[in-house]
């Protein structure tokens, strides 16, 4: 039923000729000036748009009210009436009378002309529209044109405002378009003005196409009926009194393609859903007093035209808007209460030729992305805190008409600019560059300078996207250079000229979102030896990273929070370097992260059970100074490498550690100060190759659940308070290599674990096994058994799951406390 709808719609604009109608602001783009979509106006210059008295924000923009754009050609008018019949020829005068005749009757009336037909009713879609409109007709009290004057009759056709066409689902006219641009329609009751409502109006018209109502004076909100105009394109309500929140009743039609809202007091928040139209070509939302960020999904849009101006909109400009690069031509976001930094991907609106970020809270300096904006007219960034040297490229670019930085905070001029400042291209007056007139004075500069001024992804700052491969990197690599202290194998030698490719260390590839660009994609500094008091401004200013390789190197200082932005890398290694701190928690929002190495270090503190939940392959925190229990959720992970050994945690092994069954195949717990017993739940790590959790203080008998480690290759235990009888089924497990059981306090093994101390397989040496060479003394062992020992569960301990499943008092089996394959 949509498509149906929608080839009517587009047949019945075809033959409703909207173009002729459609010659407002934006449809005529070939000779209009740029601001014109803004308000209405002309002239030969750009100046800030201004809004109508009520909503001044400023004095700059006080009594311009939007004129109403140029008014819609009349429909045509309807053909002349046929004439009227001619009248019946007198009739002949009598003949001269004979002599004495006798008189005669007089000659009858000639007769009266016809009549003409009577006119054909109006059809079905002409009658329902005919009902609406009269309904409408007795609310509007103020009507300066007398368009009403001429709503008589019962043909709407024929009525000013309104344009037919035919409907090709019924093949019967019907009222298609409104056009009450400029009329001033107003409500009025007892002499007093009075609200005036869509509802009732604009969503019972039910083949409408396009809905004009320019300047008038409209109250309430858009009905919600309006979604369910099946053929509706074009929505006008600018300059009117519309209120309350954003009309989501808009969002619901399906064919919407011009939406313009300006010049109301419409208040909250723009949904997201108002830029995810796949065929929306303008929307208009200036002039009102939206108050929230802008949505990031501003880049989905399909608009040509955005404007955002004179309401206010806060935060910073999203990043996202640069997907829009390919629609965008017209962007305004002017005199709201934007902060922050401009985003390096406004560079890519390569099809933009007018940006308006005038009066907002914005700073930073100018990316040089804006090198890009090659179609860029008009580009106004002035009443700001924008500070730093103006970017020559953006000075030469081709299609630029006018500049404005004034009343910022700059401090630097190229030539290219000092000659469109002569062309009164560029205008920076109010600045704090102090060898040209009109500047700020220096002590209002200086005060300026005295706060430190930061950007976030600052060196993504220096990013041309179009001027070649490597215009980012490279400032980023030599100022990495510039503070190596030690590179004894001279690694640093190869990092000159403009080929960073071929700098020792640095590999490229191309990137995922440019398949024409090459990038830095990886780096691999393992055994560089190289020195640097920290990476920081490094390898977080690499925006294409995919992998990063630092072992073996003396770089220290914390890990920057500034990687979480790193959206590609999914490798992460700085092991055996100087770092310390806490955990790098920023590795814990990087989705694509799934191998960390940062073991041989100085981290503290403790590991947050998030990194858990994580999609890791690998995660090596082994050789830090880590001191907290193990995470009762360390079983989440997905790891396949686990390295924990060499901290100093405590604690029991937690129970959920079989949970990693499907994926973990190594785990090293050796060298720290865990307590208590094994966990019966360890037999069901199936594929787990191997297990270290020797030099702890764990104790208690090995479960007999260790029997189901088929894979297991190499198993240590050694140097914990271990005791009771070593079970035989571990020691028939056939991928046996190594398995280290000294330093205990083991009293038997059996005849398979024999053969395994025979073949060097088991080492059992220091233990209470009487009868095997190399034990404790009975003293050391009786000493050790006159205390009590215990562990919790130990009817656990003598289960094996995999051969022999434990009868239950209920009907669940131990095989549930397992977990499923994962997918």
């Amino acid at each position: 039923m949509g498509t149906k709808h929608s080839s009517s719609a587009s047949v019945l604009l075809s033959l409703l000729l909207l173009h002729l109608c459609l010659q407002h602001d934006v449809v005529e783009c070939a000779e209009r000036e740029a601001l014109e979509i803004i308000i209405g106006g002309g002239g030969g210059s750009y100046s800030p748009p201004a809004p109508s008295p009520e909503y001044a924000p400023s004095p700059e923009y006080v009594d311009c009210p939007p004129p109403p754009p140029p008014p819609c050609p009349p429909p045509p008018s309807p053909s002349p009436p046929p004439p009227s019949p001619p009248p019946p020829p007198p009739p002949s005068p009598p003949p001269p009378p004979p002599p004495r005749p006798p008189p005669l009757p007089p000659s009858p009336p000639p007769p009266l002309p016809p009549r003409p037909p009577a006119p054909a009713p109006p059809n079905e879609r002409l009658a329902i529209a005919l009902r609406v409109i009269k309904r409408f007709q007795k609310l509007i009290g103020v009507d300066p044109d007398n368009i009403t004057g001429t709503w008589n009759g019962d043909n709407p056709c024929k009525f000013t405002g309104f344009i037919c066409g035919v409907v090709p689902v019924y093949n019967q006219n019907a009222v298609a378009g409104v056009n009450f641009n400029g009329r001033k329609l107003a409500g009025k009751w007892g002499g007093k003005e009075t609200k005036l409502p869509l509802d009732g109006f604009l969503d019972q018209l039910p083949d409408l196409v396009f809905f004009h109502a320019n300047s008038n004076n409209f109250t309430g909100q858009v009905p919600i009926g309006t979604s369910r105009l099946p053929y509706f394109y074009e929505l006008d309500l600018s300059n009117n009194k519309l209120d309350g929140g954003f009309p989501y009743e808009v969002l619901s039609a399906p064919n919407l393609t011009f939406l313009d809202l300006r010049f109301n007091n419409y208040q909250g928040s723009v949904p997201s859903q108002v830029f995810l139209y796949k065929d929306i070509d303008v929307v208009f939302l200036n002039n009102n007093n939206f108050n929230e960020k802008i949505p990031d999904a501003i880049g989905s849009s399909t608009a040509h035209y955005l404007t955002f101006a004179n309401n206010k909109f806060w935060g910073p400009i999203p990043r996202t808007i640069g997907k829009a690069s390919k629609t965008l031509f017209e962007v305004l976001f002017l005199n709201n209460r934007l902060s922050g930094c401009l985003p390096m991907e406004i560079g890519k609106l390569n099809q933009a030729t007018l940006f308006d970020v005038s009066y907002n809270q914005l700073t930073g300096p100018i990316p040089q992305s804006f090198a890009c904006l090659t179609k860029m007219e008009i580009l106004v960034l002035d009443n700001n805190q924008f500070y730093g040297a103006v970017p020559e490229l953006v000075c030469k670019l081709p299609s630029l008409m006018n500049l404005s930085l004034a009343n910022n905070y700059f401090t630097q001029v190229g030539p290219a600019c000092r000659k469109l400042i002569k062309k009164g291209f560029l205008h920076v007056d109010n600045n704090c560059i102090l060898d040209l007139k009109y500047q700020r004075p220096k002590s209002e500069c200086a005060s300026f300078f005295s706060k430190p001024r930061y950007c976030p992804n600052e060196r993504s700052l220096l990013y041309i996207p179009c001027k070649g491969k490597y215009s980012v990197v490279y400032p980023i690599i030599q100022s990495f250079k510039n503070i190596i202290t030690s590179d004894p194998l001279g690694i640093t030698k190869t990092w000159v000229g403009a080929d960073i490719c071929n700098y020792k260390g640095f590999y490229c590839d191309i990137p995922p979102d440019n398949a024409t660009a090459t990038a830095i994609a990886s780096i691999d500094f393992n055994g560089f030896q190289l020195s640097a008091p920290t990476l920081d401004g490094f390898i977080d200013q690499l925006p294409d990273i995919a992998l990063f390789h630092a072992n073996s190197n003396n770089f220290s200082g914390i890990v920057t929070p500034k990687i979480a932005n790193l959206q590609y890398l999914y490798e992460l290694d700085i092991s055996n370097n100087n770092f310390f701190g806490p955990f790098p928690t920023a590795v814990l929002t990087m989705n694509s992260l799934s191998f960390l190495d940062i073991r041989y270090n100085s981290f503290t503190g403790s590991i947050p059970p998030e990194i858990f939940k994580q999609t890791l392959d690998v995660l090596f925190l082994n050789n830090n100074n880590f001191m907290q229990s193990l995470p009762d959720n360390l079983g989440a992970t997905s790891a396949l490498y686990l390295t924990l050994a060499n901290n100093k945690f405590t604690g029991s092994i937690p129970k959920s550690i079989g949970s990693a069954s499907p994926t973990l195949v190594e785990a090293l717990l050796l060298n720290n100060l865990l307590t208590g017993c094994i966990p019966y739940e360890l037999g069901f790590l199936r594929d787990a190759t191997v297990f270290d959790a020797g030099n702890n203080q764990l104790t208690g008998p090995l479960p007999c659940s260790l029997g189901c480690l088929d894979k297991i290759e190499q198993l240590n235990f050694a140097d914990n308070f271990l005791y009771g009888r070593v079970p035989e089924v571990l020691c028939e497990l056939g991928n046996l290599a190594n398995l280290s059981l000294s330093n205990n306090y083991f009293t038997g093994v059996g005849t398979a674990c024999r053969k395994l101390i025979e073949k060097g397989v088991l080492d059992i040496r220091n233990n209470c096994i009487q009868d095997l060479a190399d034990q404790r003394s009975a003293e050391e062992c009786a000493l050790f058994f006159l205390h009590p020992k215990s562990c919790l569960h130990p009817e656990t301990y003598s289960l094996i799951p995999c051969k022999d499943p434990p009868k239950s008092k209920t009907k669940s089996s131990p095989y549930s406390a397992v977990p499923k394959q994962r997918f």
